[in-house]
C-alpha cells in the first residue's frame, strides 16, 4: 500500500455561495426539501455514523477536466454545517463510502474514495482510504479490473461491491483484491446493497435498475428506473424502500418491493449523481448543477 501525508494547508474552509439562493425542487404532498450546505461540484455522497457527509467531486462542474485531480469534501454537522476540502489530491474522486469500522481502511472512521487514473492507458482505476486526520492510503493502485469505480456498497459480511463504469463490471473486493466479476449490459452508475438480503441493486447508464443476488448473479433485469440509489433505514416515514434519482429533470422517486415508483420531487438537477440517508434518518441529495447538498427531512 502506498501512503502519503496530507498537506495541512489543503483543508480549505468553504463559505456559502450563490447556490444557497437557487430555487428549491418541487416536492409532492407530505415531503419537503431544504438546502443543507453549499458544496462545489458534488457527486456521490456517503454518511458516517456521526452525521459527517463525505462528498465525491467532479471538476467539470466548475469548468475543469472531469477526471482531474482534486480533493473530496467533508461536511461536518453544525449550525451551519462546516464544509472543508479533505484528504490529498486524487484523480477523478467520484465514488465515496464511509468505512467507520475500518473494514478495508487502515483505521476506523475513514472514507474510501475511488476513480479513474488520469492519463493512464489502458484505463485503470484506484481505490484509496482517507483517515480521520486526512492521511491518504492507496488500497488498490492502478488496476485494470477496477477501471473507473463510480459506486460502492458494503454487504453484511464486509465485502465491498464496486460498480466499475468504463468496463461495465460489478466487482466484489476484499483486502485480497478483486474477486470474480459480473459483466453488465451497460455502464453502471451506482450500486445499493439491500439490508437483510445483500441483494445488489445496480443502476445502469441507460436508466435501468437491475437486481443481482449476494453472489453477483442476475435476479431481475428490469426492476425499475433510476440512476443514483439508496435504501431507506426504515425511519422518519421513509420506510425501507429504495429511493432513486433520475435525470433529466432530477426526479426523486420511492420504489417499493414490486418495482412500482412514486415520484416525491422534481428539480434536483440534471445529472442525478448522489443519494445517501444519514444517521438522523434524513435523505441527502447532491445537486451538481447548483453546487449544493439538499436534504429531505
Amino acid at each position: 500500500m502506498l501512503r502519503t501525508g496530507i498537506a495541512l494547508g489543503a483543508l480549505v474552509l468553504l463559505t456559502p455561495s450563490i447556490a444557497l439562493a437557487q430555487a428549491l425542487p418541487v416536492m409532492s404532498d407530505g415531503y419537503s426539501v431544504e438546502t443543507y450546505a453549499a458544496v462545489p461540484d458534488p457527486v456521490k455522497i456517503s454518511a458516517a455514523p456521526d452525521g459527517t457527509l463525505f462528498v465525491g467531486r467532479d471538476l467539470s462542474g466548475s469548468g475543469g477536466n472531469s477526471g482531474a485531480a482534486t480533493r473530496i469534501h467533508r461536511v461536518t454537522p453544525g449550525n451551519p454545517p462546516l464544509v472543508t476540502e479533505f484528504g490529498d489530491l486524487l484523480d477523478d474522486p467520484d465514488a465515496v463510502l464511509a468505512d467507520p469500522t475500518g473494514i478495508l481502511a487502515p483505521e476506523p472512521n475513514s472514507v474510501l474514495v475511488g476513480g479513474r487514473l488520469l492519463g493512464v492507458s489502458p484505463f485503470a482505476g484506484y481505490i484509496a482510504a482517507i483517515g480521520p486526520d486526512g492521511t491518504t492510503t492507496t488500497l488498490l493502485p492502478s488496476n485494470q479490473t477496477v477501471q473507473n469505480p463510480v459506486g460502492f456498497g458494503f454487504d453484511s459480511i464486509g465485502m465491498l461491491w464496486v460498480a466499475s463504469f468504463d468496463n461495465a463490471l460489478l466487482i466484489p473486493l476484499t483486502e485480497s483484491g478483486p474477486g470474480a466479476t459480473t459483466a453488465l449490459p451497460d455502464e453502471p452508475f451506482d450500486v445499493a446493497v439491500e439490508p437483510g438480503t445483500d441483494r445488489l441493486f445496480v443502476s445502469l447508464q441507460n436508466g435501468t435498475i437491475q437486481i443481482y443476488d449476494a453472489a453477483g448473479a442476475l435476479v431481475d433485469a428490469d426492476f425499475a428506473t433510476g440512476r443514483a440509489t439508496a435504501f431507506a433505514p426504515g425511519t422518519n416515514g421513509f420506510g425501507s424502500d429504495l429511493y432513486t434519482l433520475s435525470p433529466t429533470v432530477g426526479t426523486l422517486s420511492r420504489v417499493d418491493a414490486s418495482g412500482a415508483a412514486s415520484v416525491i420531487g422534481t428539480g434536483f438537477g440534471n445529472d442525478g449523481f448522489g443519494l445517501a440517508f444519514g444517521p438522523d434518518g434524513r435523505l441527502y441529495v447532491s445537486d451538481f448543477d447548483n453546487d449544493r447538498i439538499l436534504v429531505v427531512p
